[in-house]
């Protein structure tokens, strides 16, 4: 409850925008009130409504008087909305339901929502869960109308830590983690953004605690106190907030069974804050003194735990299921009747509130903020399905054409690795062998047999000195090499190799381009595509790719790769 009751005073000091400042000093005269501005009557109520009702009070009524004086409805309003706050009990709810009906006759739903809000935050600290949950969805319901996201998330934050403390802890975790989205994704509306964001990633790292989920308890709890200040060279406020986290990170530490670490914190913070939050320290010392110390330390923590409860009227806290079994037990075991009646009446009183507290909690969230929840969701279902049945039809076609795309692929690899592995099980030779030249010899081609025997001899000695690997070399620099005439030399290579000029020297190329990869993969990382182009006597990356994969069926690039990794 304490971390609610901190996150309800952010609220009331924020959400109309005003900063709070230090006039905690003398009470003023009714007279000196009046001299003030509705600010500061505002900030006298902020800083007085928990510690001293009556000054509150009496500044609510004086902001309310000067209202009236002005005959300003939405001062009044405002007047009301102070002295909702500045009071307690069935008076403040007055002051609310005044707020409520003003604001309705006005349309002002953020108005509304704030009433509401106002009454469930009362109800809340005066210990009645189901009348604040109540109010507190009308709070969210009319925030929602008036897209207000701010009160929006406010009320959800409060919904759910009602819901957690009462047993819908899942439930309480989404409506935390709602709230916090919609503080996230209005940012830029909210006035003192991170403030009201650390509460939200307060809260979550409680709601995960309550779930023993500690990786997510841990994370949450962490984010917090990188947003806090340092505790020792700020303000109270910050002090309090970081205490809080440390306290809160001892209860993780106490359920990964780190009971040490979370024993020493709590008792260093045990007399910070008293009341709900003193209660629940001294249970979670209480459960570490029965792991480490013996059932007398238990007790002694779990009587004190009696104490305190009994002082604030008995409220529901964790765990408290496992206090008074305990402590009934002791006391029949020594003897002790009379304490052991008490704790039996404490556990029928709790078992009682418990289950009628979560029943009617659970009724009450259901029908009126879950079922509404799930109607609009189901709404926007129906929209954003109408929307898809217009693009499954494009969506199918997708489909079929991805498929249509992946089977092609699958296909041109299966075709790749197979024209790889023909390429690396044969013997890579050029289109003509020289066996085959003798055969064709009596080709006519009006040239002198002796010359064609000598040419084909001379081409033979040239193919094995490697001279096709040069750069600049054409037919008419071949022609003079060999000893012969460009005419002669271009009819001996048609005729007996049975290709032009230039596709028999991309085919020398290419052949020893091969054969030299596959002697030599370890150098293929060491070069470019274009240097080995070059190495082969191409001026050209592109006419290299295209006589390659004109004799083999893929690229160089393909071949290389696949003859690195050695990919068979």
């Amino acid at each position: 409850m304490s971390r609610h009751l901190s996150f309800i005073a952010l609220y009331l000091s924020l959400c109309f925008l005003i900063i709070p400042q230090n006039t905690r000093g003398q009470e003023l005269s009714e007279k000196a009130l009046m001299e003030l501005s509705y600010d500061s009557l505002w900030i006298i109520v902020d800083n007085h409504w928990k510690s001293d009702v009556a000054y509150a009070t009496k500044a609510g009524k004086t902001y309310l008087k000067k209202a009236k004086g002005k005959n300003d409805v939405n001062d009044i309003k405002m007047a009301y909305r102070c002295m909702a706050w500045a009071t307690e009990g069935e008076i403040s709810q007055t002051y609310a339901d005044t707020v409520i009906t003003l604001c309705k006759n006005d349309r002002d739903f953020s108005g509304v929502a704030e009433g509401y809000y106002i009454k469930g935050a009362k109800y809340y600290l005066e210990g009645l869960p189901n009348l604040s949950l109540e109010n507190l969805i009308l709070s969210y319901t009319n925030a929602e109308k008036a897209d207000k996201p701010l009160k929006m998330a406010s009320a959800l934050d409060l919904i759910a830590g009602i819901k957690s403390e009462f047993g819908e802890r899942e439930e309480a975790l989404e409506l935390q983690r709602n709230a916090l989205k919609i503080i996230t994704d209005n940012k830029s509306l909210i006035e003192d953004y991170e403030l009201y964001r650390l509460a939200m990633l307060d809260g979550m790292a409680r709601k995960f605690t309550r779930l023993k989920k500690l990786d997510s308890a841990r994370h949450y709890n962490k984010m917090v106190r990188q947003i806090l200040p340092s505790p020792f060279n700020s303000k109270e406020e910050n002090r309090r907030d970081y205490i809080r986290s440390q306290v809160l990170e001892a209860q993780i530490n106490y359920y990964d069974n780190n009971l040490l670490k979370a024993r020493d914190t709590l008792l260093k913070y045990r007399y910070f804050e008293a009341g709900f939050s003193e209660a629940d320290k001294l249970y979670y010392l209480g459960a570490i003194a029965g792991k480490l110390d013996g059932t007398e330390k238990k007790k002694y923590y779990f009587e004190l735990l009696d104490s305190v409860l009994f002082s604030i009227d008995f409220p529901i806290i964790d765990h408290i299921e496992e206090v008074y079994p305990f402590l009934a037990e002791e006391a029949l075991r020594n003897n002790q009747k009379d304490k052991a009646n008490t704790y039996l009446d404490r556990i029928v009183y709790y078992d009682s509130l418990r289950r009628k507290t979560e029943n009617l909690t659970e009724a009450i969230t259901y029908q009126e903020l879950d079922l509404p929840l799930r109607k609009r969701e189901n709404a926007n279902y129906r929209v954003e399905i109408s929307k898809m049945t217009k693009t499954l039809y494009a969506l199918g076609v997708f489909a079929i054409l991805a498929l249509a795309g992946l089977t092609f692929f699958y296909l041109r690899y299966k075709t790749i690795k197979r024209r790889f592995k023909r390429i690396m099980e044969s013997e890579i030779v050029p289109i003509v062998e020289r066996e085959e030249i003798a055969a064709k010899s009596d080709l006519n081609i009006n040239i002198d047999p002796k010359v064609i025997r000598d040419v084909l001899d001379d081409l033979q000695r040239w193919e094995k000195e490697l001279g096709f690997l040069e750069n600049e070399m054409d037919q008419n620099e071949l022609a003079k090499r060999l000893g012969t005439n460009s005419t002669y030399l271009s009819r001996i290579i048609n005729s007996h190799k049975k290709q032009r000029f230039s596709s028999y020297l991309k085919d020398l190329r290419v052949t020893y381009a091969i054969n030299y990869a596959k002697a030599h993969p370890e150098e293929i990382p060491t070069k470019s595509l274009v240097q080995w182009a070059e190495q082969f006597g191409f001026n050209s990356l592109d006419v290299f790719v295209r006589a390659f994969k004109s004799k083999t069926g893929i690229t160089p690039a393909v071949f290389f790769r696949r003859l690195k990794k050695g990919n068979l």
